[in-house]
């Protein structure tokens, strides 16, 4: 059962980085000069892993509140601050001894802070956006015991898009570092992570965007004390969203991702405010 535990704390561990990371939108990417923008998220993620061993099944709903500030230094350098806070509940079913058991918390998540860097605007070639960011704070949850963590992982982002009109072709690749976690006597050392995300927006009208597309992900090896208890592996998942400007400068957004593989699932719905100033 700890074992399983320890499966299910690197689930989570790389799930939340996978949601809170930005930027993850097209709109993420235009920098404007001296355009200062605030965006909250409010993330419903569902989770569900099962142990085939023991007969058990472990669901984990829960809620992060993100909140992005960016200021647009010039018309290629933008700088950015994040913070975040999670509502958390857990089921687990036993199916062995007919057993349910509930438990939630609320916990707060990554912060830090990171800049884009607009290396190639786009004309007859695509643009070319390089984004860096760190988790300065982090406070992490496993057993009822919590652990702050300082710049636990570095994340690296390479993002372009090509306009051929009434779609954009918007591709992104992440490459994140994660530093090794210590719980008393136990160290956690979660594996990088890499994907690569091609989407097309549709241009509806001035106004709505739609966007589709897929995300490949790429995990290396999870380790507990220097044992391998996760091996290498990877998963696609399917992105599907909708931009609406209700009035200039003020933008709503509404994103789902859904992954599945045999012995575990993740949906994902966003819904997003964005204010420019």
């Amino acid at each position: 059962m700890k074992r399983f535990l320890f499966f299910l704390f690197f689930i989570l561990l790389f799930e939340r980085g996978i949601s809170v990371a930005i930027p993850q939108k097209l709109e993420d990417i235009i920098i404007r000069e001296r355009e200062f923008q605030t965006d909250f998220i409010l993330s419903y993620n569902n989770i569900s892993f099962s142990n085939l061993a023991d007969q058990e099944v472990i669901s984990q709903n829960v809620l992060y509140y993100v909140l992005n500030l960016r200021y647009d230094i010039t018309s290629r350098l933008e700088v950015f601050l994040f913070g975040s806070y999670s509502s958390n509940f857990i089921k687990s079913i036993q199916e062995k001894k007919s057993k349910i058991s509930r438990t939630s918390f609320h916990n707060i998540g990554p912060s830090g802070l990171g800049f884009s860097l607009e290396v190639l605007k786009e004309s007859t070639h695509p643009s070319l956006t390089v984004s860096l960011l760190t988790n300065v704070y982090d406070r992490l949850v496993i057993g009822g015991e919590s652990k702050t963590a300082w710049f636990d992982s570095y994340s690296l982002y390479l993002s372009s898009y090509y306009t051929i009109d009434p779609v954009v072709l918007f591709l992104t690749l992440m490459y994140r570092y994660n530093s090794d976690i210590k719980f008393d006597d136990k160290e956690f050392n979660y594996g990088d992570t890499f994907f690569i995300s091609p989407q097309f927006y549709f241009l509806a009208n001035p106004f709505v965007s739609i966007n589709v597309g897929f995300r490949y992900i790429y995990q290396g090896k999870d380790r507990l004390n220097g044992d391998v208890i996760m091996f290498e592996r990877s998963m696609v998942s399917f992105l599907i969203g909708l931009t609406y400007e209700l009035k200039d400068g003020f933008f709503v957004s509404i994103d789902s991702e859904f992954r599945q593989r045999s012995d575990y699932s993740h949906s994902i719905i966003n819904i997003r405010t964005t204010f420019r100033f």
